[in-house]
């Protein structure tokens, strides 16, 4: 299984800013065809989220791509599965697009594009993918790196 380590200080500075606080604001334009047009924390507080950093060029977020469609399914309605880039609009709608066309693809993800990477750069990303797992009160109450294989001691 590949494990991904960012650098111990970067990742443990992301840990102490995020961890047990609220989450930082944010309102992100949706990529992906829905009703909404954007994702807006105060418009969503009181349901879980798992927010999850990714790029179309990351190796590791390709495999976590799967599993993370397959768990959005399972808790449709229950949790908001987020998938946060900020590369060009553009490549990320090809590559979505392509997407679709395999298993790996799900309408319960919500794509959200961070289109000057103020986001990332705001919640300290030092390693992609990771993953946030937000409570009802939007407290970060779990962070981890890689491809998710540590994500069910989250929810457990």
């Amino acid at each position: 299984m590949l494990k991904l380590a960012a650098m111990p200080g970067i990742s443990k500075l992301a840990e102490k800013k995020l961890m047990k606080k609220v989450l930082p604001k944010f309102n992100l334009k949706l990529l992906s065809k829905s009703k909404l047009k954007s994702f807006d924390t105060d418009k969503n507080i009181g349901k879980v989220k798992l927010i999850k950093f990714w790029a179309t060029w990351c190796g590791a977020c390709k495999m976590a791509q799967k599993p993370i469609h397959d768990f959005a399914k399972k808790y449709q309605g229950q949790i908001q599965v987020l998938a946060v880039s900020s590369e060009e609009k553009i490549k990320l709608k090809k590559y979505l697009a392509h997407s679709k066309k395999d298993d790996s693809f799900s309408d319960s993800v919500m794509y959200l594009h961070d289109k000057d990477g103020k986001m990332s750069s705001d919640y300290l990303v030092p390693a992609l993918p990771m993953f946030l797992v937000i409570d009802k009160k939007n407290v970060v109450r779990f962070l981890t790196m890689g491809i998710g294989e540590n994500l069910k001691e989250a929810f457990d």
